[in-house]
């Protein structure tokens, strides 16, 4: 769940994400991945101008170095394209209600509820599309070991070293799925729970800061005008 999190962060944060040495993805692989993986999205695309925007530079920011660790990553983030920009209008209505329902002095009760419900949702999505890509790992991994076992070319060494890494893989997949599986539903909570607390300490810190400058903009601006009427009201030095 932690690792999905991150690969959320790694799409709201792509324009920033550095070049490495090695082979790059271009955008023609990162939109291959999202073709292969979740074809909703460029189908989405074809009828967005705003998505499609979105989608192409992300795609061409993109930097990361191939690999096959980098591979389900960039899978990860193709199936969660859609929770993430869900995320981000979650997040953006929220700190904008706030400001409104803080303006007016009105109690922000009903607006966490709702915003709390529909984070829940989207991390709920984000934990079933983890699983499926855990599933899909486990599923190649052991085709793999398969390939190996018959591969004629391997001497008897190669063979074991190469069963043996996967077969370590394996169990390492298996024992993250277990884990994700354990107390699914409070774990899908409690990320949505710190997700809710972030995203509520900014948009009252980013309201507070607003209603600071606007203040101190009025102070200002009374203090300009006293001045002014001073001015026009002090009597002229007699010569």
């Amino acid at each position: 769940m932690k690792r999905c999190l991150l690969l959320l962060a790694v799409l709201a944060a792509a324009s920033a994400l550095q070049a490495q040495d090695g082979q790059k993805y271009s955008r023609e692989d990162v939109l291959a991945v999202f073709a292969q993986y979740n074809p909703q999205v460029l189908e989405n695309a074809k009828v967005n101008e705003d998505y499609n925007r979105i989608l192409q530079q992300w795609a061409t920011a993109y930097q990361r170095e191939k690999s096959p660790q980098a591979d389900w990553e960039l899978m990860a983030v193709a199936k969660n394209f859609d929770n993430s920009l869900r995320l981000f209008a979650i997040t953006k209505t929220y700190e904008e209600s706030l400001a409104l329902q803080k303006a007016a002095n009105m109690e922000l009760a009903s607006l966490d509820v709702s915003t709390r419900q529909a984070l829940l949702a989207v991390f709920q999505d984000i934990y079933n599309a983890t699983l499926d890509i855990k599933a899909q790992e486990i599923a190649q991994t052991k085709a793999r070991m398969k390939a190996v076992k018959k591969d004629k070319t391997l001497a008897a060494e190669q063979r074991k070293q190469k069963l043996a890494q996967e077969k370590s893989l394996l169990k390492d997949l298996k024992t993250e799925v277990k884990t994700l599986k354990k107390d699914a539903s409070s774990k899908v909570q409690a990320a949505s729970d710190v997700y809710f607390a972030d995203i509520k300490a900014q948009a009252l810190a980013r309201f507070e800061a607003a209603y600071k400058a606007a203040l101190e903009q009025a102070q200002k601006a009374k203090s300009s005008s006293n001045r002014q009427v001073k001015s026009k009201n002090k009597k002229p030095v007699g010569k």
